[in-house]
């Protein structure tokens, strides 16, 4: 049987969560054809064996290394030269979100693609609600979106993207080699990432990612490459104003992203290259 398309999902210490993200990921009317590879690396916890229990179409390359480029190249070795889906573990997709995501690209002959992005806020405090709700109507998000825990590359993308750099942001790769008219968003899928509940672990979030934009910056320079990236905040911010109901959200918003910005580049500056990560939200997914 031909694979229809290849789902590679990178895991350090995700037993919190993998089985989550594989139930979602194997909902699918495809999923017998589907070759789900669990990249796990450097793992201390069972995420292999919860994901290995799953048999076909789920396999588990392990590497005793801990390292998100490095398990994303393995895995990227190891399938076949279909479109792959990357996915967070981290990450719940909506039902038959992988097949709708390959039909999206094959019709509109897309190199890139991701589902709508959503942030459940259902459970959040109102600062933190009030800043994901402000954050989510970005042009980043609403133009062409591919990122924040899940993104695919059709074979002839990959051309491209040979191999992933070791950077946190490796993400924002598809969106500095494809233009807009090369990626799309397929409408009629989701995707969920985690993110904290309330507002002081959510900026402790957006300042890890944050220094992982500026790292990603940094590389471009280092390789003679010119961004081709937007900043995040410039006229669709502007453009949320014209509505009042906005108001609230960009009140708080604008001031946390001038914190969150000053904060990463300290960071980046003076910090060690560590990623952390917020488990409180991992907690209560796997609860």
């Amino acid at each position: 049987m031909s694979v229809y398309a290849a789902v590679i999902i990178p895991a350090h210490n995700e037993s919190g969560t993998i089985q989550r993200c594989l139930d979602a990921v194997l909902n699918d009317p495809n999923r017998d054809q589907l070759d789900v590879l669990v990249a796990t690396n450097g793992c201390t916890d069972n995420t292999a064996e919860l994901a290995e229990a799953y048999g076909h179409p789920v396999r588990v390359l392990d590497s005793p290394v801990a390292g998100k480029g490095a398990a994303l190249n393995m895995a990227l070795a190891a399938t076949p030269d279909v479109t792959r889906i990357y996915v967070d573990a981290d990450v719940e997709v909506s039902p038959g979100a992988m097949t709708e995501i390959v039909e999206t690209m094959k019709r509109t002959n897309a190199l890139a693609a991701a589902p709508r992005i959503v942030f459940d806020t259902s459970q959040s405090t109102l600062p933190a609600r009030l800043y994901l709700d402000t954050w989510a109507k970005a042009d980043y998000f609403t133009e062409g979106h591919v990122g924040t825990g899940l993104y695919a590359i059709s074979a002839e993308g990959h051309e491209w993207i040979p191999t992933f750099a070791d950077l946190f942001a490796e993400d924002l790769l598809p969106i500095q080699r494809f233009d807009r008219s090369r990626r799309v968003t397929a409408t009629n899928a989701t995707f969920e990432p985690l993110f904290p509940q309330n507002l002081r672990d959510l900026i402790k979030v957006q300042i890890r990612q944050q220094v992982g934009v500026l790292e990603f910056f940094e590389w471009l320079e280092q390789n003679g490459e010119k961004s081709t990236l937007d900043s995040l905040d410039k006229a669709w911010i502007r453009k949320l104003l014209n509505d009042p109901r906005n108001w609230p959200g960009v009140a708080l918003y604008t001031p946390l992203r001038v914190f969150i910005q000053a904060g990463a580049h300290l960071k980046h500056r003076f910090g060690t290259r560590t990623w952390t990560r917020d488990e409180t939200s991992r907690q209560k997914a796997a609860a």
